[in-house]
This record gives C-alpha cells, structure tokens and sequence, in this order.
C-alpha cells in the first residue's frame, strides 16, 4: 500500500467507508510484535535505562580446561604462580527512532468528507457513519507509535549494529539474531527435521552451561516453519474425530522451549527460512532519557513542533536498543529450505 511521505493533505490520504485494516500481512512483514510484546513491550517494567548511547551488556570470561593435578610433596612447599581469567565485554548501542506527525489544517477541516464515486446532485457523498478515522491528528499517532513499535521488533531482532563516530554516521542496535554466532547452525538449503533442531538445543545447552533453559526459552519461527514443527513433534490427539495440531511448547531434555510464530524472524523475501531460539528472560528493551530544551527528560518524547504555515506538526523521539545479555544464551538455524516436510 501507499505511504504519504511528508504532510498530509486532503488530497493524498483521501477518506474511505468501512473497517479500518492493514494489508501489510505479507510474508516476512506481518501486523504483530510477538517479539516485542513477549519481551514486555516499549513500556516493559523489565527496561533498562542507560546514561549514553553505547552500552554493555555482560562481561564474560572462561575456565581453563579441567585437569587432574600433578602436585607432590616437593612441589607443594612452594605456592604455584596465580592465574586469572581475562574478561571480555559484550556491548551493543542504541538506535534514534524519530517520527513526525503533519497533518494540513484542510485535512483536519474535511473529516466527514469520503472520497468516493458517489456522487448526489454534484456533491461528493457524506457518510460520516462509515469513517473509521473520526480525529486525523489521535489516528497518525496511533499509526506512528505502532510502527515505531513494528521498526524495533524487527530491529532488536534483525538490527546491524554500528557505533556512531561522528554526528553523520548513525548509531544502529545489534539485534539477538544477527549477535548469534556460537550456536548457529547453517542448513543450507535442507528442510527442518528433528535432527537440526536437536542439535541447536543441544549447542545452546553445552554453550550456556544450560542458563539458557532456565531463562524461558521461546523459538521464534515464520508460518511455514510453524507447521513443521507441529508435524515433526505432534501427536495423535486423543479424539479421533479431531484432526490437525499447533504445538506450541517442546519438552527437550534440557527443558521447555516455547513455539512462537513470528514473521519478522527474518527479512522479508528471503529466499530462504531462520528459525531463532531466544531466552527472552534475558531481554530487555534499553532506553536513554530523551531531553529537551526544558530540562525535562522521558524514555518515550512527543512534542508539538512550531508551526510554519496552515498545518499541525509533531514529533515522537525515542533512543532505544536491546540487551539480550550474552549471545550464547540464544540459538539459530539459517537457510532453512522454505517447504512443507
């Protein structure tokens, strides 16, 4: 569908009859945030508010290889020399989301009127009855906050990250899925089996010491992926005259995983499937404090702009990342063949 980009006008968002809907439900884009609303949401009591833009995440260190000791008498007159780990830091940066709402005084003057081929005497056909949209100004920030919400679903899941170096480089999120790199498993063009996904529970238990599991551990996957889960892991419901199943946790030997379907798991018209296993008890959206001219600060900002002509303008304003802890709490399978097993 169409998007205005800059002010609204009466002519080029026109009014219609009937329910207000998205068409956006296409693969890869979806209308959701099961990302974003299991992790709690942009006003989640489980935030994390941080004083600039780069952040850590955790800190991470390794034991030396288990060993049997070798130590006699003589060598325990004398204490060995020490050793310590050495700590790594797990970082991410957050991103700017800034929207605008701008709408023309006409725009707001011609609510009732409908653009539609109904004509009576010369006059364009009122229905104020069947506008779903009653206030322009309430509607488009209703529309911007939910796809500031749709851009960081897919971000904190998909983000790149970048570090900002200079006031025109922007400083960009790393999603979970893009940090995944211990535990993840390429199919290369295979289809989803038990095996695969075996073997990414197996990875993400050896490779989190099993924290992982005890962090309520959800696999994110699109439709297609759905199904085959349910046919690989179903069973045979107790009444026959049933038929059909959604399986939406698995019992693995190192716990439960929850089954989400998720179409923003991956970019949209990817020519092949991923499939993520999150622990979203370590995921947390970051903010930091929006401030303005006046010294007042807020993790979400909107304002109303000056004006500069027949027209109402203003902004929401928000820096926002994820911290998804350590990326060995997290799993992948890419390039999963998109098939129905």
């Amino acid at each position: 569908m169409a998007q205005v980009s800059g002010i609204t006008t009466y002519h080029n968002s026109p009014r219609y009859e009937g329910l207000l809907w998205t068409a956006d439900a296409e693969p890869g884009r979806g209308t959701g945030t099961p990302f974003l609303t299991l992790m709690g949401g942009l006003n989640s009591a489980n935030m994390r508010v941080v004083p600039d833009f780069d952040y850590a995440m955790s800190a991470e260190y390794d034991y030396a290889a288990p060993a049997q000791p070798d130590i006699d008498e003589t060598d325990a007159i004398t204490a060995p020399d020490a050793s310590s780990p050495v700590l790594s830091q797990a970082r991410n940066a957050l991103n700017i989301y800034q929207e605008a709402v701008n709408v023309t005084y006409k725009k707001l003057s011609t609510m009732s009127r409908l653009a539609t081929d109904i004509v009576i005497n010369n006059v364009g056909y009122w229905a104020t009855e069947g506008d779903p949209v009653q206030n322009a100004i309430a509607e488009r920030k209703a529309y911007i906050l939910r796809k500031i919400a749709r851009d960081a679903n897919y971000t904190f899941m998909n983000g790149v990250y970048q570090q900002s170096t200079d006031s025109s480089k922007s400083s960009k999120t790393r999603g979970v899925i893009t940090a995944c790199s211990k535990n993840a498993i390429a199919a290369n063009g295979a289809e989803l089996s038990e095996a695969l996904l075996q073997e990414l529970f197996k990875d993400v238990a050896e490779n989190s010491s099993n924290q992982a599991f005890q962090q309520f551990p959800v696999l994110f996957v699109p439709a297609l992926q759905k199904q085959n889960i349910s046919k690989i892991f179903g069973n045979q419901p107790d009444a026959w005259e049933i038929g059909g199943m959604n399986i939406q946790t698995i019992m693995t030997d190192f716990g439960q995983v929850g089954v989400v379907y998720e179409p923003m798991v991956q970019a949209s018209n990817a020519s092949t499937d991923t499939i993520a296993l999150i622990a979203m008890g370590v995921c947390r959206p970051v903010f930091n404090p929006v401030t303005t001219e006046n010294g007042s600060a807020g993790l979400f900002l909107y304002e109303d702009l000056a004006k500069t002509g027949a027209s109402y303008k203003g902004q929401f304003l928000a820096h926002m990342g994820i911290d998804y802890a350590n990326e060995k709490l997290h799993g992948k399978i890419t390039g999963l063949a998109q098939s129905r097993i």
